[in-house]
């Protein structure tokens, strides 16, 4: 392997690392405590509309996997560039005298050039599938709001619960989704 691919690697492996812990004892873990927490409120409340936030799940994850599936693509797409580049940027720095003496400069300019380009591209692809992705997310957690909006309206209707009991099921839904969403991203 080259040293400094194997730098590269290096780097942002302990970055990542370092950014999942966070993570995980920030976000996650207090999210995961508060969603059940929310969703024995919730199955209290009404377990009809619980139901129906059980079945969307399925739904959502699915199509999150499958974005997930094409993002991690586009992240190793990305790496690859960036490994690209920083061995790039070392070599330049390294052999910058070399490069003068051997009047080598507009190669080299054109040879860097190319790998930027490169790195910006990948970059571009993976913001555009962050973007794809968060705005299905939204497109279907959007979707299930109105499922939970038409199924609590017609049980107000029927009399089946208060208006109190919706609302407080709808806030609790949407605090719902706000964990849920810290967990997934």
């Amino acid at each position: 392997e080259d040293l400094r691919i194997l730098h590269a690697r290096i780097v942002q492996d302990t970055e990542r690392l370092t950014n999942l812990s966070n993570a995980l004892f920030s976000r996650i873990i207090p999210s995961l405590v508060i969603s059940l927490a929310l969703g024995v409120i919730l199955l209290v409340l009404n377990w009809y509309l619980f139901l129906a936030i059980l079945l969307l799940g399925p739904l959502i994850f699915l199509a999150g996997r499958l974005a997930g599936k094409r993002i991690k693509l586009r992240v190793i797409a990305f790496q690859r560039a960036f490994e690209r580049f920083s061995k790039g940027v070392l070599f330049v720095l390294r052999y910058l005298d070399l490069t003068r003496i051997q009047s080598a400069e507009e190669e080299e300019k054109r040879r860097q050039t190319a790998v930027l380009q490169d790195l910006q591209a990948e970059t571009g692809n993976m913001a555009y599938s962050f973007a794809l992705n968060a705005q299905l997310q939204e497109f279907l957690t959007g979707l299930s709001a109105i499922v939970i909006i038409i199924l609590g309206g017609a049980s107000v209707a029927l009399g089946w619960m208060s208006l109190g009991d919706f609302i407080a099921f709808y806030l609790a839904a949407s605090f719902l989704n706000r964990y849920v969403g810290f967990i997934t991203t």
